[in-house]
């Protein structure tokens, strides 16, 4: 309450102008919280709010030194995710880089470049500019000696990339060059959440033998939630969760999809700040929405209530960042639409989505959008389509999207 109450008397600014550190004690202190705040995220997300603050007080109390830019932006992502304020959460991470500029010390550069950038900026810029910037601080990682954020930077890279649309193909080569460098630095937390992503990747693009499990050439899904758990790694918990959710729903098993979209949302926590979360809103609607017709009428009501509380924070999040949310927004409003019978509105919002989706070169969600408006047109006897992105570009983008029936 002290710091929040500091910090709103006065400009965000004085913090860069706070004197240097020289307590060695504080020094001390302030290093090991930098090193256990990650470890935190991942694992007890309110011990990482006890840490960031603890660490912000330390700064205005002793002055600043290379780590207080994690306390800043660690505040502000408690800002942008968890109180919401999406503005001011990027300051803090503006805050945070341009603190570390002061220092001539960069040991903590890569694990504050990928957390603004990660967890902070997707919420104002196009998460293309995010995959861009942590695939430049996977090489700041490695020249300071920072592997572990070296390591996040190209998990973080591989699936920005998946969920801005790069081509599979091409995803799937570059998850592998990196995770044989992961294997090198000796990552072996990290190296199980790249290989559970490129496992999700080859049931999109490969022949497997069961497309909805997570487990072949690069992984088996019951053996990493064992290890996931017994490590209590809500991160990737989550994140095995949320492929769950989006390969069952790819492939037409949308009982399953929201039976895994409610165990999603139990690990949630996990992933604060991460353009995963949006993902997972956006997914947990399609797939309620896809089982509602047949539905008995008091779980209509339920997913309708749940529906509406995903597309209040997804309007908020497109207000900030339409380029990533406001396509996701709309084709999620013109499946609601189309399971209340408001047939005219759902069309023009599904033409919405599509467009969207196209100018801002989400050409996997565009694919996805023309799908799910193709089967609405079909349902309804409607010979005339609008005009669809070619098969080309949806095959190779979006490889697991299943084809109109």
């Amino acid at each position: 309450m002290k710091i929040r109450l500091t910090l709103a008397r006065k400009n965000n600014n004085f913090l860069l102008n706070l004197p240097k550190m020289t307590d060695p004690y504080m020094l001390a202190a302030g290093r090991i919280r930098v090193l256990i705040a990650s470890a935190a995220y991942l694992s007890f997300p309110n011990l990482f709010v006890l840490i960031v603050l603890k660490g912000l007080f330390m700064s205005i109390k002793h002055g600043n030194y290379p780590g207080s830019a994690v306390a800043f932006l660690g505040y502000g992502i408690i800002l942008c995710c968890v109180l919401g304020d999406i503005n001011r959460g990027n300051q803090f991470g503006k805050l945070a880089l341009n603190l570390m500029k002061q220092f001539i010390n960069q040991e903590f550069k890569a694990r504050i470049i990928w957390s603004v950038y990660a967890l902070l900026i997707h919420w104002k810029k196009h998460a293309r500019k995010t995959v861009r910037l942590v695939s430049e601080n996977y090489q700041i990682g490695l020249e300071t000696g920072d592997f572990e954020y070296a390591s996040y930077s190209a998990s973080i890279y591989s699936t920005y990339s998946f969920f801005t649309g790069m081509e599979l193909s091409e995803l799937k080569g570059k998850i592998t060059i990196y995770e044989k460098a992961i294997l090198a630095m000796n990552q072996e937390m990290i190296i199980g959440h790249i290989k559970l992503f490129r496992q999700a990747v080859l049931n999109l693009t490969d022949q497997v033998e069961n497309p909805y499990r997570l487990a072949g050439e690069a992984c088996n899904e019951e053996q990493a939630l064992s290890i996931f758990l017994k490590a209590n790694d809500k991160w990737a918990i989550f994140n095995l969760y949320l492929h769950k959710l989006m390969l069952y729903y790819l492939f037409y098993k949308f009982i399953l999809s929201v039976k895994y979209a409610t165990e999603v949302e139990e690990v949630i926590e996990g992933a604060t700040g991460t353009l995963h979360v949006p993902i997972f809103h956006f997914y947990d609607s399609l797939a309620r929405l896809a089982v509602f017709l047949d539905s008995p009428k008091p779980e209509r009501k339920r997913i309708l209530k749940k529906v509406a509380k995903n597309q209040k924070k997804m309007k908020k999040w497109a207000h900030h960042a339409p380029m990533n949310h406001l396509h996701k927004f709309y084709l999620v409003e013109a499946e609601r639409l189309r399971v209340i019978g408001k047939d005219s509105k759902a069309a023009d919002l599904y033409d919405q989505a599509v467009e969207l989706a196209k100018d801002n070169e989400y050409i996997n969600e565009e694919a996805l959008a023309n799908e799910l408006a193709g089967k609405f047109y079909l349902t309804k006897g409607k010979k005339i389509l609008p005009e669809p992105i070619s098969q080309k570009r949806v095959t190779a983008t979006c490889a697991g999207v299943p084809r109109l029936r």
